[in-house]
């Protein structure tokens, strides 16, 4: 029997780890899960974050690039057919990297050696509301993730005003009217799922809107520390007070001279440190934005250096 496949996307910082620890939390426990994790970046931390949460699923990461893209849609749907094959879930959930352009979602399930395994069951797309019309005029990612879901939640709704969430669901819904639209905080959505039967939605129109594959590499370029050095947290907040517009988001695991260890999570601008109990391993983060260049992001980042 066929599983079903779950497909989350949405843009950077928008809330889909968040949500998909959500999804974890409320079936690991009765269902068997499979997660795969689609990273831009060469380090998947939010698999890591994910782990350390106690929830038992299987995962299989994809990093350096989206599933969507030509370059790597061949040797995903090997290792796909190859994780379902080792592991024979219940049902799969795809966290699609935030730069990700689902329109490549034609080819894979297009696939024979898929389509006797998997069948794309829903695809939810999570909106950050405070960011939303800033960035979807000017990303078309944003607005092909928009168009491929059955479902949008839009994310964030305590950082807007009732004017702004009304521009962003009318956007929306210019976009995909057909879609059904959930408005949450840190994705605090009823699910109400049975991995037995297929979803309702209308996954085979989703698949005819992206029948033509339209997925290129990114424009976005990554950098990634990694060091033993223990960082001062003085001077890494002004680190992160002085990058521009070029740093769309930073995410990783930071010692502190101090000795304590902590969550590090920068999204256009606004940072979460959350603290780590038990994280042992070096400073580690991966950076995404437009205009990084590996080394200049590495040297100035030594400043934090103790």
């Amino acid at each position: 029997m066929n599983m079903p496949l779950y497909l989350v996307t949405g843009f950077l910082g928008s809330g889909k780890t968040t949500f998909v620890s959500r999804f974890l939390e409320r079936y690991a426990s009765a269902w068997r899960l499979g997660l795969i994790q689609n990273e831009f970046g060469p380090l998947n931390i939010d698999g890591r974050q994910l782990r350390q949460s106690g929830v038992t699923f299987e995962l299989l990461e994809i990093n350096r690039g989206s599933v969507f893209c030509v370059c790597l849609i061949s040797s995903f749907k090997d290792s796909l057919c190859n994780f379902v094959d080792e592991y024979h879930p219940d049902a799969v959930l795809l966290e699609a990297t935030g730069l990700a352009d689902p329109l490549g979602i034609a080819e894979l399930f297009s696939a024979a050696e898929l389509q006797s395994r998997l069948f794309l069951d829903k695809t939810w797309c999570i909106i950050d509301a405070s960011t939303f019309l800033l960035l979807e005029p000017v990303n078309h990612c944003i607005r092909h993730q928009i168009r491929v879901a059955d479902e949008i939640i839009i994310n964030k709704i305590d950082r807007v005003n009732e004017q702004t969430l009304y521009a962003v669901k009318d956007r929306i819904e210019q976009l995909n009217p057909a879609a059904r639209l959930t408005c949450s905080m840190f994705c605090d959505v009823d699910l109400n799922l049975d991995f037995s039967t297929p979803n309702c939605c209308n996954n085979q129109s989703i698949v005819a809107q992206a029948d033509a594959v339209m997925q290129t590499r990114p424009s976005m370029q990554t950098a990634v520390v990694k060091t033993t050095h223990r960082i001062s947290g003085s001077r890494l907040q002004h680190f992160l007070s002085s990058q521009g517009s070029e740093l769309y988001r930073l995410k990783g695991f930071v010692q502190l001279a101090d000795g304590s260890a902590v969550s590090l999570q920068f999204c256009f601008g606004e940072t979460r440190i959350i603290p780590l109990m038990d994280y042992s391993g070096p400073t580690e983060l991966v950076a995404i934005g437009p205009t990084l260049s590996q080394p200049s992001f590495v040297n100035e980042f030594r400043s934090c250096f103790i």
